[in-house]
């Protein structure tokens, strides 16, 4: 768990003048999961490509498994499940499998492919004729076929029902297991929270956060607070109130972040015939996740 597999010095990238992201630091660590959060348009995918040296990077230094200069990654220790699986057609997935092991030294065993990817029934199937979810674990088939010790997830489970998200998840489990390091993106941020040992968050092309789920939680309030209440009042008398570490207001119903939900309540003695509908529960990845964007919207 020591090893750096990946280290990323200042690195920056601008598309057209417009600057995707800036001088990011960060590094990730063998068997490791990490996840990769951002709005839509954050750059998650571009920094991905940037990574994998499928696009230049403008400026920094990104380093692999320890080597001390920033040289081109070996494509079978570094690999990629993109977002979408071509439709080839007249292939079998058998056949697809099959010619991808060919192309590495030392690929992982045809039948633990398909069982990683839970394709052993479809394996004759015309790659046309597969579901989107068939497609996807396909995909995943594809992208571990040379064994690789780095993998990267862009949004791996989109398309999937969700029996074949939890296995996926499961094999994902078993092969971090065996010293496997992934770097993942998803809009299923609730798989995120359970799966990643570490959460980076991508806002304005800068890392707002870097750690663990716990220590989001414990940096940005340990509950969420959600009532309506009758009375209108605006995001400042709420953040005036005792515990309340950020506020999100829909119509009139209000999201409070807090790390202190007993000394909240305290404060609102005297008012509680106002609150509508009250729940607290643990905060979430996606409600931590709205509120920051909250936060930094310009």
């Amino acid at each position: 768990m020591n090893q750096t597999v990946i280290e990323a010095k200042k690195i920056t990238k601008t598309f057209k003048e417009k600057r995707i992201f800036e001088k990011l630091d960060f590094a990730v660590k063998k068997g490791e999961i990490v996840a990769l959060v951002g709005e839509n348009g954050a750059g998650k995918s571009t920094l991905i490509n940037v990574l994998t040296q499928l696009i230049p990077k403008d400026q920094g230094e990104i380093h692999y498994f320890n080597q001390e200069k920033s040289l081109l990654i070996d494509r079978e220790r570094i690999a990629v499940m993109t977002q979408e699986t071509a439709k080839l057609k007249k292939i079998r997935v058998s056949e697809i499998i099959q010619l991808v092991r060919s192309f590495s030294k030392h690929p992982l065993p045809y039948d633990q492919l398909l069982h990683y990817a839970d394709l052993k029934e479809h394996e004759q199937s015309y790659m046309e004729k597969l579901s989107g979810g068939q497609r996807k674990r396909l995909g995943f088939a594809l992208a571990i076929a040379s064994n690789p010790d780095v993998i990267f997830l862009d949004e791996p489970t989109a398309g999937m029902d969700s029996y074949s998200r939890l296995k996926f998840w499961q094999t994902i489990a078993l092969l971090k297991k065996e010293g496997k390091t992934f770097i993942v993106t998803s809009h299923y941020l609730e798989e995120l929270e359970t799966v990643a040992d570490r959460i980076m968050i991508l806002v304005k092309g800068k890392f707002v956060f870097n750690g663990s789920m716990d220590e989001l939680r414990q940096n940005r309030g340990v509950s969420e607070i959600q009532f309506y209440f009758d009375d209108l009042k605006d995001k400042t008398y709420w953040l005036s109130i005792p515990g309340v570490e950020s506020v999100k207001i829909i119509n009139q119903k209000i999201k409070l972040i807090t790390d202190d939900v007993a000394l909240f309540l305290t404060a609102m003695q005297g008012q509680f015939e106002q609150l509508k509908l009250l729940t607290i529960q643990p905060n979430s990845l996606e409600s931590l996740f709205d509120h920051i964007q909250e936060e930094h919207q310009a």
